[in-house]
């Protein structure tokens, strides 16, 4: 009597058995490993990171993920599909049976295992259930596309362990190689046209990244069901390393591309049409060379260009020197600039400052990027914010064109922000949740002269903030600690294979060689607060402004300082 075959979902779980009874141990071990590093690198209140053990949980983390890897690629390759030696190729198997048996194993021993403890992590450190089920189910799903995806498809493509490892390092090596060679042509070019072509490093690079890893996705997906499918190995191979190179090769979103999604996924567009950029001059004003104690200078930016030449350069040249032939190569101009039209509680951003010299035939005599500004609006808003812009102009532009008439255009793509404050934390052994910002704790540091503030939350932290000290009894404050990483991406896709997110500020209230003390001394943390503001974008848009009859020689500065603060007119 022969016997029937069994229906596809019971295949669909044989095949998981057999796949489980081999593999659970591998699994086993990898929960194991992510329970030990859970545990030494919990942070009791006020939440301070350890250091201690921190090596032997980099080894447990190591183990974990090579136990991972191990059972995800075993468990494709129980059932090769390169060649044509296969038991199973002549049993009654459907490939979407076989397909979804492997789904299953991987999830089951990899995905919930990690999702548990991601759970009862946030617990720990008293986070709402909800909030962390949640988070560490959208983790543990990036997971599954950035790292179990790849590796299942890659397994699926290969005979054996060692073939998988190799053909991963060579993707991964020739992606990079590949990435590096088209970011050293583009900027081979940017640097000859004086222009940078490409959204990196600006708050709407996501996008870009964004459009990649979606491309990647699908590339994985679309060669892991054809080689189920099709098992047609040689052109599955084919299409990987061509998508691989391809999205390794392309350069980037260019700005306008980019600026354009910005613009179009804004949280408030027009929120910022009442902003206004206005050049400040008074008639008759004297030469900014004569205030030049005074004039604003970058010395973070001029600091970076002087590291960067000293990798170049080698290890023979230091920082100072490099700094001193820069400023001979480079003269900086600053421009009075009156931003006016700004809302209450709101900064004003500029993410790509772009700077031209007219000569008077219309021609470029020099474009360049201008430094990151920042403008606060004032409280209340509605008084316009002066502050003064610099330019770095080469030495042989200003030699050539120092008296002549030019027009001067800068072009400004512009984010504004509106900012909101959480409730205050207590500045001596505070201990709170709050949204957005998750549990945090304060305590004193251990020199004694500054308020650490701690915080861990599920999820993503909003990456612009700032965190300020000051008098629960009086509207004073301490100087205010910004931090804001550029980040535009919609809330809903700020999304990490590391469900907690956390973050760290120093609050100084003492500082011996201050010839001012801050309001928020030693004397008065009793009753002192830690305030949080987060910082989210609004709009997004672009400001031009023309100066004719401009002369470089009028506007130079006569030496390089610290950049004095934005000033708002008092009305």
């Amino acid at each position: 009597m022969s016997s029937m075959p069994s229906p596809p979902r019971l295949m669909v779980w044989h095949i998981f058995m057999k796949d489980f009874r081999l593999l659970w141990p591998l699994g086993l071990s990898a929960a194991v490993c992510l329970m030990l590093v859970s545990i030494i690198n919990h942070r009791p209140p006020p939440y301070v990171e350890q250091h201690a053990f921190m090596q032997v949980a980099m080894l447990l983390t190591l183990g974990a993920a090579i136990c991972m890897s191990l059972l995800i690629v075993l468990a494709v390759q129980q059932d090769a599909l390169p060649g044509a030696n296969q038991d199973w190729l002549v049993r009654p198997i459907r490939r979407a049976d076989l397909l979804l048996a492997k789904l299953l194993l991987v999830v089951l021993l990899v995905h919930v295992p990690d999702v548990a403890l991601n759970t009862v992590r946030g617990l720990s450190y008293g986070l709402p259930m909800g909030a962390s089920l949640g988070a560490a189910q959208l983790s543990a799903l990036k997971l599954m596309l950035v790292y179990s995806l790849p590796l299942m498809t890659l397994a699926a493509l290969s005979r054996g362990v060692t073939e998988t490892i190799l053909t991963g390092l060579a993707l991964v090596i020739g992606g990079v190689f590949a990435r590096t060679l088209a970011r050293t042509f583009l900027s081979t070019l940017s640097q000859a046209a004086h222009f940078s072509f490409s959204a990196d490093e600006t708050g709407a690079s996501w996008a870009w990244e964004l459009f990649t890893h979606s491309f990647l996705v699908l590339l994985l997906a679309a060669v892991l069901l054809r080689q189920y499918f099709r098992r047609d190995t040689a052109k599955s191979r084919v299409l990987l390393v061509g998508g691989v190179l391809l999205a390794a090769l392309t350069p980037g979103f260019s700005w306008q591309p980019a600026s354009a999604i910005q613009q179009g996924l804004a949280p408030n567009p027009g929120a910022g049409h009442s902003v206004e950029i206005a050049f400040d001059a008074a008639p008759g004003a004297p030469p900014v060379g004569a205030d030049g104690a005074t004039l604003p200078l970058d010395p973070q930016r001029l600091i970076h260009d002087a590291e960067k030449a000293e990798k170049t350069a080698g290890p023979s040249k230091n920082v100072a020197a490099l700094v001193t032939k820069f400023e001979k190569d480079f003269v900086t101009i600053v421009l009075p600039l009156r931003f006016s039209g700004l809302p209450g509680e709101s900064m004003l951003h500029a993410d790509r400052t772009e700077l031209r010299l007219v000569g008077t035939d219309d021609r470029a005599l020099y474009r360049a990027r201008g430094a990151i500004i920042d403008v606060q609006a004032p409280v209340g808003g509605g008084a316009p914010v002066r502050l003064r812009q610099s330019f770095r102009i080469p030495a042989k532009v200003i030699r050539q064109a120092a008296d002549q008439p030019l027009r001067l255009e800068i072009d400004y793509a512009l984010t504004l922000l509106r900012s909101h404050t959480l409730p205050p934390l207590a500045a001596l052994d505070g201990d709170q949740v709050l949204p957005e910002a998750g549990h945090c704790a304060t305590h004193i540091d251990d020199a004694g002269n500054a308020v650490d503030l701690n915080c861990i939350a599920v999820g993503q932290i909003p990456p612009c903030r700032s965190v300020a000290l000051e008098l629960s009894s009086r509207a004073e404050r301490n100087a205010e600690v910004f931090n804001c990483e550029l980040d535009y991406e919609p809330a809903a896709l700020r999304v990490s294979v590391e469900p907690l997110d956390d973050f760290t500020s120093k609050l100084p209230f003492h500082d011996p060689a201050a010839a001012v003390s801050d309001p928020v001394d030693q004397a008065h943390l009793a009753e002192a607060q830690v305030v949080i503001r987060i910082y989210e974008a609004q709009d997004h848009f672009s400001r031009h402004l023309t100066i004719p009859q401009f002369r470089l020689r009028d506007w130079q500065a006569a030496a390089p300082a610290v950049g004095d603060k934005p000033q708002s007119d008092s009305q």
